[in-house]
């Protein structure tokens, strides 16, 4: 009987990349080859080195030439894509059947089959998780553009948008990011409007400015949760300390009218209109101080600090007038009654003299 021959079977190897990123290069290694199962050009040491495949169904075809005598020609490909993320898996390429195959790390959903009697198939595709946070990454770029065109309120929503489906940290960090400048953005352009607002000289818009600020303020919080930086915290402390501010102000001059109301009445001496007036005049101190402590930070609060001193110093005339007026009475009062006390000493003397006048008669 004579010796079994040996010859060579030809067979190709196709890689398909179906994933949203390219694979920007291919590393092969052999594990239990020998030059005698293959031949030296055509193994996958040399055909499946370096190879760039496109995203989204790009492909590379390279034949292989294997001994018929080989029951399987194992080897490891390692496929690098854009982002610098990989997949490692070991082919085991028989001849006839299914290949022997197993994924040895990575993330991609990765098959491989034969697809024809001289051709094995990889095919390279996302998972669910991954499709799910392409998505994402897809509404972060939308927003971006949004937000790049000073469309805030549109960026927000495609951010938010993007939250719901990413899943990769890295991908949730930018787009809260990027929501966080839209929050900071809008919030500044609403900050804007509510200084423009309150300066209106025609108009009394104290309720529109008080929104304003409050929808601002709300923005700078959201932006600092976001993702914190000493810009959002800097923005938050000017509107804290202007609606601070303000809600003291208004508080003075509600005050200031109860005050009044108990100064045209004249009960109890005007005290307890002196009371109420030194109760708005602290509030408007601590407005002031609300309103100065702002101007270090942002010079429109330059008007804000005038006008509560002008009403400080209307309000301490008040005072002073009051208690001026309550000295005058008490000293107009001790007057009186140092008056009567000379009359009564008076009559008095005359009723003893007149007693002595009896007695000697």
């Amino acid at each position: 009987m004579g010796q079994a021959q040996s010859y060579r079977i030809d067979s190709n190897i196709e890689i398909i990349n179906n994933t949203y990123q390219d694979i920007t290069n291919t590393r092969c290694y052999d594990t239990l080859f020998d030059t005698n199962n293959t031949n030296i050009q055509t193994r996958p040491y040399h055909t499946l080195q370096n190879l760039r495949i496109s995203a989204i169904g790009g492909r590379i075809e390279r034949h292989e030439d294997f001994d018929h005598f080989s029951s399987a020609v194992p080897f490891i490909i390692v496929l690098t894509f854009m982002d610098g993320s990989t997949d490692e898996f070991r082919l085991g390429a028989r001849l006839l059947g299914n290949p022997e195959f197993d994924h040895l790390r990575g993330s991609d959903h990765i098959t491989c089959y034969r697809s024809g009697i001289e051709k094995i198939t990889i095919k390279v595709e996302n998972t669910a998780q991954q499709i799910e946070n392409h998505r994402a990454e897809e509404k972060n770029k939308e927003g971006a553009a949004a937000l790049k065109q000073k469309q805030f309120e549109v960026a927000m929503k495609k951010f938010d948008e993007g939250l719901k489906s990413a899943n990769q940290t890295s991908t949730i960090n930018v787009i809260k990011k990027n929501k966080s400048r839209a929050c900071s953005e809008l919030g500044k352009k609403l900050l804007q409007e509510a200084w423009d607002v309150e300066s209106d000289d025609k108009n009394d818009r104290s309720q529109e400015a008080k929104s304003k600020f409050d929808q601002a303020r709300s923005l700078f919080q959201a932006a600092q949760n976001l993702w914190a930086s000493s810009e959002y915290q800097q923005n938050l402390k000017i509107v804290d300390l202007k609606i601070d501010g303000n809600r003291l102000f208004n508080e003075a001059n509600e005050l200031e009218k109860e005050a009044f109301k108990y100064f045209e009445s004249g009960k109890d001496d005007n005290t307890s209109a002196k009371n109420k007036y030194k109760e708005a005049l602290l509030k408007y101190k601590q407005a002031v101080q609300k309103f100065e402590e702002g101007a270090k930070l942002d010079n429109k609060f330059g008007e804000s600090v005038n006008i509560a001193n002008e009403f400080v110093q209307e309000v301490k005339k008040v005072v002073d007038d009051i208690e001026t007026t309550e000295l005058k009475s008490r000293i107009n009062k001790v007057n009186i009654d140092e008056g009567k006390t000379d009359k009564n000493e008076q009559v008095t003397d005359t009723m003893l003299q007149e007693q002595i006048d009896d007695v000697a008669s």
